[in-house]
């Protein structure tokens, strides 16, 4: 739990985060 990382691990796993929330969801309005 660093507050080094923290920062970048989530700018690299905001594109994954926002796939996993948008299939979804788009699924699910469609």
């Amino acid at each position: 739990m660093g507050c080094k990382w923290e920062p970048s691990f989530l700018l690299g796993m905001r594109p994954w985060i926002v796939v996993a929330y948008s299939a979804p969801v788009a699924a699910a309005t469609t």
